[in-house]
């Protein structure tokens, strides 16, 4: 490898370009990383910082005196790689339950489903591209969104340990076992305890893998009836779903089950939601957003998760 010339930024700063002996190609230092090709490095870097405010588009791309598509493109750009790389499976006592995100094609103008022009246009108002049609239909063609089908909700796993936090999609349709199974066999080690806060089809999926199960719910509850009586005072079921909430609150610390705290997992429902929809085909990008920067940066035990944050991997070198 040798200096290879260099190149001018859009801040007026000279890059350094190397060439290959081997192969006789040139590159730079940040070529191979999300940052490569972009010539405003220093709004670049000020986008990656921002991932851990959680602002909208808009005010990002206010912020950095960039475009709102410019804005869009560089934060997915950022969160692919974080949602590609190589993840690790929990072990021990693991925390395991199951939510829904609505299905949705946010920002859509090509195709038919929720969000998308076209679903709003033709599928619920009858008025086409060109004008209206027959109202309340979709339009004619092997490829018309169906949407008892095509629009199903999307499955997501959360798996949580008290060092570990992992978030698996498990695609539409029915919570069964072996929807739940394919599940943790992504997310936990074999031998794991399974603490599952959900119905019999945890339980189903736990026996096929060979996996212990534990009931989450009654976990928490049991240690809550426990803390009732030690101090007199009656706890409902409000404040035991609270208790999940909050990351002091240990529950089941002590107990003949479990080594460790049991409480709820900590769901990204919450987070989703200020987004007001997030289209489907970018899920995986909020989770790891979520995963690997919201939840260590934001929380207390966050660095017990990750010894850094995600805007680490993002930071361009130049």
């Amino acid at each position: 490898m040798i200096r290879h010339g260099s190149f001018r930024m859009a801040s007026g700063q000279r890059v350094q370009r190397y060439l290959c002996k081997t192969c006789r190609r040139t590159f730079s230092p940040n070529t191979g990383t999300p940052a490569y090709r972009i010539r405003k490095q220093e709004q670049w870097r000020d986008m990656i910082e921002l991932l851990a405010d959680n602002l909208p588009l808009r005010q990002v791309a206010s912020r950095l005196g960039i475009a709102l598509s410019t804005a869009f493109h560089w934060r997915h750009r950022a969160l692919a790689p974080l949602s590609a790389q190589a993840r690790g499976k929990l072990s021990g006592d693991v925390r395991v339950e199951t939510f829904h995100v609505k299905y949705s094609e946010k920002g859509s103008r090509t195709t038919n489903g929720p969000g998308s022009w076209g679903y709003w246009n033709i599928v619920r108002r009858g008025i086409g591209p060109g004008g209206p049609i027959r109202p309340g239909l979709a339009p004619a063609g092997r490829n018309g969104f169906r949407l008892l089908i095509d629009g199903r909700p999307v499955n997501v796993m959360v798996a949580e340990t008290d060092n570990g936090y992992e978030l698996d999609i498990l695609g539409q349709g029915r919570r069964t076992a072996e929807l739940i199974g394919s599940g943790l066999a992504r997310t936990v080690r074999p031998g794991s305890r399974v603490f599952a806060f959900g119905g019999k089809e945890y339980e189903k999926a736990c026996e096929m893998l060979g996996y212990e199960h534990r009931d989450g719910i009654a976990a928490v509850s049991k240690r809550a009836g426990s803390i009732a009586g030690e101090t007199g005072a009656e706890v409902t079921g409000a404040e035991v779903t609270g208790l999940g909430v909050t990351d002091a609150a240990e529950i089941g610390a002590g107990s003949e089950e479990s080594a460790g705290p049991i409480r709820f997992p900590n769901l990204p429902t919450w987070w989703l939601r200020r987004f007001r929809g997030v289209a489907t085909k970018y899920l995986d990008h909020y989770l790891a957003w979520f995963r690997d920067i919201v939840r260590i940066v934001q929380y207390p035990d966050g660095a017990n998760i990750a010894p850094v944050d995600g805007r680490a991997l993002l930071r361009s070198p130049a």
